[in-house]
């Protein structure tokens, strides 16, 4: 985890952190025997579980190849990486999927979430926050904030909330933060 943690933005690994215990939970009640995080990023999460679940095979998919070379150095038996977008995964099932901080880039994200619940196992889960009011006026008023980077939440073209989601699967939140950040489990 050293050797991870020298190589990424500190804090990206404290939001990270903050969610392992929570994951942790999930893939204990739930009998995990496979995990895959869409958008993986640096991959945090799976790389840290991944050590302590060596029985729970993890994969982590990304768009950006030069992160998932990256992350390739930690690969291990039960721990891989893909270059993929949610429009483009490998057709397997998923006892849980991690999306974290993904949805906020879809101009469509209750479209995406539909797709990624195809990806999972009759009894899986996706574990994802998304893109809600609270959480844009919070972003809004950072001054260090990428505007292009969340654009649709800018330009209110992909906000939803915990009932846009409900009306199609069971759902609940998991956690909130004190900016609005919403984490659901939706089955």
């Amino acid at each position: 985890i050293k050797v991870w943690e020298k190589e990424n933005d500190r804090s990206y690994i404290k939001f990270q952190k903050s969610l392992v215990k929570t994951i942790e939970k999930l893939i204990i009640k739930r009998n995990c025997k496979n995990v895959a995080d869409i958008g993986c990023g640096p991959a945090f999460v799976i790389h840290f579980l991944s050590q302590k679940y060596p029985k729970i095979d993890f994969i982590g998919f990304d768009p950006y190849e030069p992160i998932i070379k990256k992350n390739r150095k930690f690969s291990s038996k039960n721990l891989s990486f893909s270059v993929a977008t949610i429009d483009n995964l490998p057709n397997k099932k998923y006892d849980l999927i991690i999306s974290l901080g993904v949805l906020h880039y879809s101009k469509y994200p209750l479209k995406h979430i539909d797709i990624l619940m195809n990806y999972l196992n009759k009894n899986g889960a996706l574990f994802c926050n998304y893109p809600n009011k609270t959480l844009l006026y919070s972003m809004e008023k950072k001054k260090s904030v990428d505007i292009e980077r969340f654009k649709f939440m800018f330009k209110k073209v992909n906000l939803i909330t915990i009932k846009d989601i409900k009306k199609k699967y069971s759902c609940k939140i998991i956690r909130e933060t004190k900016k609005g950040n919403k984490f659901v489990l939706i089955s």
